[in-house]
């Protein structure tokens, strides 16, 4: 009786093995193939060209080898207009930090305004920061929006300036004599958010 009932549990096996094959219907597929994503990007450079006129030297970054602000006093005032770009795909919005290499009685004595031209049309028309240097060390201020390189290719990034007022007020004394102060400037550019 065991082997009956063995030998009738193979057949129903192989049965609903060979069922199977046998109730088969059509099927078909059709393929998309070689589907890229393409990431686009973001490009800050620097203007290094030390005339300030239109002919620009791009750059990812540079040192000032020229130290055109060697003789400050107590009551020196003195600018720097520096252009960026955005030669990337992607909108924009610009950031800059002050980065203080060393702590000297300079660096106590001083006061940064940075005013921000998203137009590049000479008209600063965005506050940033001001305040003294010791403020401004470390910190990342938002300036404004550079766009990007339009889809179709036909532009390039726009430009925009940032002008950087500085000043050692009158009341700084001998502390200062013989001082000097230096000064990284790291600029950013962080994706703006889609909505």
């Amino acid at each position: 009786m065991m082997k009956i009932t063995k030998s009738l549990a193979i057949i129903l096996a192989i049965v609903a093995i060979a069922g199977v094959g046998t109730y088969a219907l059509y099927s078909d597929t059709a393929t998309i193939s070689n589907n890229t994503f393409s990431a686009d990007s973001m490009n800050l450079k620097i203007d290094q060209n030390p005339d300030g006129d239109e002919n620009y030297v791009w750059s990812e970054g540079f040192e000032n080898t020229v130290n055109p602000y060697a003789h400050v006093k107590p009551g020196s005032i003195g600018h720097q207009v520096i252009d960026i770009s955005n030669f990337g795909d992607v909108d924009g919005s610009a950031t800059i930090k002050l980065h203080v290499v060393a702590d000297t009685p300079l660096y106590h004595n001083m006061n940064f305004v940075v005013t921000f031209d998203a137009n590049h049309d000479g008209d600063f028309e965005t506050p940033v920061a001001s305040g003294p240097l010791t403020a401004w060390n470390n910190n990342v201020y938002p300036m404004g929006k550079i766009l990007g390189n339009l889809a179709d290719g036909t532009s390039n990034g726009k430009i925009a300036s940032v002008r950087i007022d500085w000043s050692v007020p009158s009341s700084a004394g001998n502390e200062i004599m013989g001082s000097n102060v230096v000064i990284d400037t790291v600029f950013g550019l962080n994706q703006i958010a889609e909505d």
